[in-house]
C-alpha cells in the first residue's frame, strides 16, 4: 500500500489547490486506487498485477486530469 499512497501524494502535489484540498483528494485517490487494487486481489491477480492494473484504471479513466502524471 505504500506505493499507493506514494502515486497519489506525487499526483495531487502538481494540483494547484491548497494544501486542505491537495491532503482531501489524495485521501480519495487512495480509497479508489485500494478499492480496485483489493477487487483485482480478489480475482487471483498478484499482488504486483494488482497494483499495477489499479494504477494504470485510474491513470487511464483521466481520474487525475493529467493521464501523465506517473
Amino acid at each position: 500500500m505504500k506505493e499507493i499512497n506514494k502515486f497519489a501524494k506525487k499526483s495531487v502535489s502538481k494540483l494547484d489547490l491548497s494544501v486542505k484540498e491537495r491532503k482531501e483528494l489524495e485521501v480519495e485517490y487512495i480509497d479508489n486506487i485500494t478499492a480496485i487494487y483489493k477487487e483485482h486481489l480478489d480475482d487471483g491477480f498478484s499482488e504486483k498485477e494488482s497494483l499495477d492494473y489499479a494504477i494504470s484504471i485510474f491513470k487511464s479513466d483521466n481520474w487525475l486530469g493529467d493521464s501523465s502524471i506517473n
